[in-house]
């Protein structure tokens, strides 16, 4: 599951992201995520989940 800009807030929302290691989202919204690590272009937990921060960063995603 891949989830970029916006998204990934909807997937904390759904309860999806409980119990991950830690995501990404566009600058206004990584604060709505429960752990954020707004330094990073993309991050991967595991093979089943990863989330980049927003168009600029959809190659990065795209390639992992």
């Amino acid at each position: 599951m891949a989830a970029i800009c916006a998204a990934p807030t909807v997937l904390n929302d759904a309860g999806l992201l409980a119990g991950r290691a830690a995501h990404t989202a566009f600058s206004r919204h990584r604060r709505r995520l429960p752990t954020s690590l707004s330094d990073q272009r993309v991050v991967e937990d595991g093979l089943l989940l990863s989330t980049s921060r927003g168009a600029g960063t959809a190659l990065d995603l795209g390639t992992r």
